[in-house]
């Protein structure tokens, strides 16, 4: 029937009312059933109804006859039973002034005059006044409703059943919101509140359209049209522009509220003091000396995820010795600093993908390992996800949608990366044994440097920095893509190689660099490195392919 009334008057308001049976037994529970039922207003039923041992079907069915046509307002009698009962025990003066007055327009209701179908019954946000920013209704997908209301700065998503509780709606707002809305007389009991406020939002949400989850977004930094925006999780910081609360941005995205993990409060790095950090990143002894500079340009990327068109990952790795350790700690994670999410071997994709959740956040992952068929299976799950970041693309899994802008990077012995799409994604940065003569020596130099240097002030500052050169940064991130496709006859190669340079020239200067600068850049480094395999002994190579059999 309620399909057939909204085909029929489209532009009215449905009105279901419903029975409620607040004394039904649910068939599931019989055996707590006792023999003996107390008198109705006994408090036992309050104590069965929050067990769950009852079910109010007459509630149940009105919902969902409302959910089928996107959405109604469901009537019911608070004190339990149909409205029948209710007409026999208070008279039909009862029952109209339950149905007329909590929706404002009993001034209006005349008994001569002929009830009209089309008329409203609800009480639309036009008539009342109702705040829509308080609540920000975003439109709806397949029964359910979102909202982004002031007082949480998150996204909320409620079925057509589950927004019709009166503790979800104080969840988007305080009760004396909708008191004040829906209940000007006082005599106006809460489900019947949470019917009305259910049924108005449900309209605005429609009048909205489907909503696209993939516009909501957390923390991080992102495009928005022609905005370069920084989700700090507090504010939102248009580049070279205003600052907001998330809820009062108004872009081509939903920009959620969320931990303060990105601070632009710092002043950024001089070109000296950055040129320090792409210093030490070199001073590391690398099996290749470009190494050194591809890993400095995923140190200021990697905070900035959400706004490149394409997130380069890197794997560190090397020998025992070798100053794996110390890259990873005392550098890596301290330059990142709060943004990151800081991980160890044995994560599952599903667990990283929770820890992300909206945001655009780094990733870091330490014991990266590939030794085991377990540990393999648990790291072919991230490379997938990683694979999924590098571009932005979309895939569905058995949990959702995945859609991760992240740039990754893994530490380990051995990483293990065998699948073709994942090598094309991944820069393999390895560290060797330093065997020359006076290595003790540079040895503490370099850690005396690196406490001097890589502070958690200098992170908060170079992110700073990053931020506030943002566009010349991404112009030349495009101009190095070029070159490297050019010179390495491979565009996906270029997609990877030619962000890190210019994260890594970004550490020198903040000028924007012409073809004819970046191609001779490249044309004076060594590339053959990445066509060859990685030059492991050959006992260990015959012992990670044994364990991985």
């Amino acid at each position: 029937v309620a399909e057939m009334v909204s085909k029929g008057w489209p532009d009215a308001t449905a009105v279901i009312l419903a029975d409620e049976d607040l004394w039904t037994w649910d068939h599931k529970h019989r055996k707590n059933k006792p023999d003996v039922l107390p008198d109705k207003d006994a408090p036992e039923w309050d104590e069965w109804r929050a067990a769950g041992w009852l079910k109010n079907a007459g509630r149940v069915a009105a919902e969902q006859a409302a959910a089928a046509i996107g959405g109604a307002q469901v009537l019911g009698v608070a004190e339990g039973g149909d409205w029948n009962d209710l007409h026999l025990k208070a008279g039909i003066d009862e029952v109209r002034d339950r149905l007329i007055k909590p929706v404002e327009i009993a001034q209006d209701w005349q008994p001569e005059t002929e009830w009209r179908e089309s008329e409203p019954v609800g009480l639309s946000y036009e008539d009342a006044g109702l705040p829509l920013d308080r609540i920000k209704p975003l439109g709806h997908d397949r029964g359910t409703f979102y909202f982004f209301p002031k007082a949480t700065g998150q996204i909320m998503e409620y079925t057509a059943t589950a927004l019709a509780q009166p503790a979800n709606l104080y969840a988007m707002a305080d009760r004396d919101f909708w008191d004040g809305h829906y209940n000007h007389d006082g005599k106006t009991s809460s489900r019947q509140i949470a019917d009305f406020a259910a049924a108005d939002l449900m309209r605005e949400c429609r009048k909205k359209g489907i909503f696209n989850p993939d516009k909501s977004r957390g923390v991080g930094v992102w495009k928005d049209g022609k905005d370069l925006v920084v989700n700090t999780g507090e504010e939102v910081i248009v580049v070279g522009g205003g600052r907001f609360k998330p809820q009062d941005y108004e872009g081509k995205a939903v920009y959620e509220a969320g931990p303060v993990v990105y601070d632009l409060t710092a002043g950024p790095l001089r070109n000296k003091e950055a040129a320090e950090i792409r210093d030490i990143a070199r001073r590391f002894n690398w099996r290749q000396s470009i190494m050194g500079d591809l890993l400095a340009g995923f140190m200021v990327l990697a905070p900035i995820g959400g706004v490149l068109k394409w997130r380069p990952h890197v794997v560190v790795t090397g020998e025992k010795g070798a100053g794996k350790s110390t890259l990873l700690d005392n550098c890596i994670k301290v330059l990142i600093g709060e943004p990151g999410i800081f991980l160890d071997g044995g994560t599952t994709e599903a667990g990283m993908r929770k820890e992300l959740g909206l945001g655009s956040q780094p990733v870091v992952m330490d014991e990266g390992e590939s030794e085991t068929k377990k540990t393999r299976e648990s790291m072919e799950g991230i490379f997938f996800l990683a694979r999924r970041s590098s571009s932005g693309s979309k895939s569905a899994t058995a949990f959702g949608r995945v859609n991760v802008r992240s740039c990754f990077c893994i530490a380990a012995i051995n990483p293990r990366i065998v699948q073709g799409p994942d090598k094309d994604r991944w820069s393999t940065l390895e560290l060797v044994k330093d065997t020359r003569e006076g290595r003790e020596e540079r040895w503490q130099e370099l850690e005396l440097d690196i406490r001097r240097v890589i502070t958690e002030d200098a992170s908060k500052r170079l992110l700073a920095r990053t931020v506030e050169n943002l566009p010349t940064l991404l112009s030349n991130i495009d101009v190095f893509r070029v070159a490297a496709s050019r010179a390495l006859g491979d565009a996906r190669a270029g997609d990877q190689i030619g962000p890190l340079i210019a994260g890594a020239f970004s550490l020198t200067s903040t000028k924007k660099v012409d073809e004819a600068f970046a191609a001779d850049w490249i044309a004076k480094q060594d590339w053959q490195w990445r066509d060859a395999d990685v030059d492991v002994p050959e006992h260990e190579k015959f012992l990670a392919t044994v364990l991985t059999m």
